[in-house]
């Protein structure tokens, strides 16, 4: 074998052995990058930032149900009770007992004073759908006129639900052309006034407009607890958080509750155990507060079943199967603070709740992927590089070898086969 011959078998076996370990290397390389990439993990980005166009928040109101029964229909309906002795001892106890044997279609729509009733007056700041309204001169106008104010009922209470969105009403009515970076934030952006005499143990929530009043059971615990007996005003502000996670593969595995006709998970999961006392018992969970969506011609299943732990743990497991657990994409979280609150005189005869705009900055917590698909293909590219030596410019020029070495083979081709043939 010639010295050329030997020379020319070590410089290949020298390339395979350094192709080999750059091989090696690539591969661990790219799959060191492709877990990853195909873990699915997401970094958090908080960001904080102050509203230049102000969200109405809704807002909910509770009221102790027995100061807000119809007497006449109580009556009406059981003339009886003007017979028993307690009644005049505990009027109210009496009218509420008598009022929890009504189905809750009665008691939420007949049985109990309305909107209109206990509200002296409800007002928000004008949003961007009634700027250019000439029935709007104010500043102010209806809450009504934003949405309907929707009226829940539990054992125990009676709530008012402002300022909700509930039927992807138009998000203009709920957007207020106010930059608190530069305005002057001591405006209230609520103005509530509720009538003294049907308020006792009033509760305040202030929640995402876009979700159902689910109360307690539905994780709606942030409430303040207006002493309306002492004092005759409350300011308030608020701050709000929001959080926004991605669905599957991603790690934080959230769920758009919409597609299955629910708003949150929590609306499912309450939903889930209203169905269940309805078909298991024939009654209405006490907690649960009912509206309009719910079928409301029943009554409510005995108070013991809702303190019954093992019940609520059955519950709990089949509900989750029928919701799953998957977390929310996007939810809001609101922390109330109290601002003031004034004395009550003689003459006040009403409840006054003013909301302020906020003056914090918001948090928003958002989640993205650790690793972008881009940005995936640009780590694959790069690596392949780095092992390899691939560049545009190596890529073109080996091209253009390629091309004219088989241009050369074809015409030295074409020549051998001419020169055969003369």
């Amino acid at each position: 074998m010639s010295e050329t011959r030997c020379i020319e078998i070590e410089v290949f076996i020298i390339r395979m052995i350094i192709g080999l370990i750059s091989f090696i290397g690539c591969v661990w390389h790219v799959s060191d990058v492709s877990g990853i990439y195909f873990s699915y993990e997401t970094d958090v980005n908080v960001y904080f930032e102050r509203e230049t166009m102000v969200q109405i928040p809704g807002v909910t109101l509770c009221m102790n149900s027995s100061l807000l029964v119809r007497e006449d229909y109580i009556v009406k309906r059981f003339p009886e009770i003007y017979n028993l002795t307690s009644f005049k001892d505990s009027k109210y106890y009496v009218l509420g007992q008598y009022l929890h044997q009504l189905t809750l279609y009665e008691q939420l729509f007949k049985a109990t004073y309305r909107y209109s009733d206990v509200f002296n007056s409800c007002l928000t700041m004008k949003p961007l759908a009634y700027e250019n309204d000439p029935n709007e001169l104010n500043d102010y106008i209806r809450c009504e006129r934003i949405s309907p104010i929707r009226e829940y009922i539990t054992y125990s209470k009676k709530c008012f639900f402002i300022s909700s969105q509930l039927l992807f009403e138009p998000t203009d009515r709920y957007l207020v052309d106010h930059d608190i970076t530069l305005r002057d934030n001591g405006f209230p952006l609520y103005q509530i006034k509720l009538n003294n005499q049907f308020l006792d143990q009033t509760v305040m929530f202030i929640q995402s407009r876009s979700t159902p009043f689910l109360g307690f059971i539905g994780g709606q615990s942030n409430g303040i607890h207006l002493n309306n007996s002492k004092y005759d005003s409350f300011t308030f502000s608020y701050v709000k958080t929001s959080t926004q996670l991605l669905e599957p593969p991603y790690r934080t595995m959230c769920r758009d509750y919409n597609e299955i006709g629910y708003k949150t998970l929590s609306h499912c999961i309450v939903s889930c155990k209203a169905n269940y006392f309805i078909a298991e018992f024939n009654g209405w969970h006490a907690d649960i507060p009912a509206n309009g969506e719910y079928r409301l011609q029943v009554q409510y299943a005995p108070i013991r079943l809702k303190e019954n732990k093992t019940l609520d743990k059955l519950m709990a497991d089949r509900c989750g199967l029928a919701c799953s657990k998957m977390e929310d994409c996007y939810r809001e979280y609101y922390e109330l603070n109290t601002i003031g609150q004034f004395e009550r005189t003689d003459e006040q005869q009403m409840l006054g709740i003013y909301i302020y705009l906020p003056n914090g900055m918001n948090t928003k917590y958002f989640h993205s992927p650790r690793l972008h698909l881009i940005e995936y293909i640009c780590y694959f590219a790069s690596v392949f590089s780095l092992w390899f030596g691939f560049s545009i410019i190596a890529i073109s020029k080996a091209l253009i070898k390629a091309y004219r070495y088989y241009s050369c083979r074809r015409v030295k081709s074409v020549n051998e086969v001419a020169m055969i043939s003369q």
